[in-house]
Formats: C-alpha cells, sequence, structure tokens
C-alpha cells in the first residue's frame, strides 16, 4: 500500500512540476516552435476538422478566432485557450480542433527542446446560406451540386427536410428542379 500511495505522489509532483515550467515566447528561444508541414499543415488540419455547429451555419457566422496555446518538448499542444472569441459555440469547435494538432516541431534553447507559447489566428470561413424555417432546413444547388444561396441564378435544385436544431434529419427529404418536376 505504501508503494502505492508513493508511486502516486511522485506523479503528483512529476505533473505539477511539468506544468510550472516556463513557456518561453517565440523571440526568447533560438528555434521558435512550428507545425510540422509548415502553417498549411496546420490550417489545413484545421480546415478538416473544424464542424460548425447548424444554428451557426444557418447564421452564416464566420470570422477571426485567436487560439493560444503551449507547445511541449515532446510536440504536443497543452494549455489551449482563446485570446479572441467570436462565437461560443465556434470557439470551442475551434479549441477542440487545435487541442488535436499534435504535430509540432518543439522550440529550442541553447540547443534542447523547451516549452513554448505559440498563438494561431484561425479565420472561420463563411458558407453558403441555408434557409431555416419552422423546422425546415431549404438548401439551393446548381447543375453539378454545388451549394448556392436561394438567389444565385444558377439554381437548378432545391433540397428540403425536417431537421432539429443540430440539423439532424427528422423526415425525408424532397426536392424541386428548376423545370418544376419534383420528387
Amino acid at each position: 500500500m505504501f508503494r502505492i500511495v508513493s508511486v502516486l505522489f511522485l506523479l503528483a509532483i512529476a505533473c505539477r512540476s511539468h506544468a510550472q515550467q516556463l513557456a518561453y515566447q517565440d523571440y526568447e528561444v533560438s528555434q521558435p516552435a512550428e507545425p510540422q508541414g509548415g502553417l498549411s499543415a496546420l490550417q489545413t488540419f484545421m480546415a478538416v476538422n473544424v464542424r460548425k455547429s447548424f444554428l451557426a451555419q444557418v447564421a452564416n457566422v464566420h470570422g477571426l478566432i485567436i487560439l493560444q496555446g503551449v507547445v511541449e518538448p515532446d510536440g504536443c499542444i497543452a494549455e489551449v485557450s482563446i485570446l479572441r472569441s467570436l462565437e461560443p459555440d465556434c470557439d470551442a469547435e475551434a479549441l477542440r480542433a487545435f487541442g488535436l494538432f499534435n504535430a509540432w516541431k518543439p522550440a529550442k534553447k541553447d540547443g534542447k527542446p523547451v516549452r513554448q507559447r505559440v498563438t494561431f489566428p484561425y479565420q472561420l470561413p463563411g458558407n453558403p446560406p441555408i434557409d431555416y424555417q419552422k423546422g425546415i432546413a431549404t438548401r439551393y444547388y446548381t447543375a453539378d451540386m454545388k451549394l448556392v444561396g436561394p438567389s444565385d441564378t444558377t439554381v437548378r435544385y432545391r433540397a428540403r427536410t425536417h431537421v432539429d436544431v443540430l440539423g439532424m434529419p427528422e423526415g425525408p427529404l424532397t426536392y424541386w428542379t428548376r423545370n418544376g418536376s419534383n420528387g
């Protein structure tokens, strides 16, 4: 029993001392931390992994979210937070995705990997409009099934379905084509 308590105590001290280590700024290190594959790899990762909520899509929420974290000496990200907020749902999703990106080249100071605080501006993109009224979501498509707005002159198809506030279908999908037929 004493051994288990001792091991747990030592682990707690090790975790606490690790959490209290200084995180350098980029100007304080000889080689700053950077995403493996470059900034474009991190931007691609965020674009693929950030999922905007349905109601944020309906409102076409878009704009800048500034994220911050600490790149650990092992290349993992920790202590992620929001420096500039956009909208709570979108902030939480960007924070979740940023916290998953653990492919960093750690910063170096005096030739040794060190903790470094990083800042990442994430531009949450806009999306084509979704008409959502009384539980029915309506989307408009071109002939090649590209999602567009209702007033776009290239609209060929309209898809309507009953959905909940998460955007999950609750009924059959109906579609309409510009030439008047529907199904």
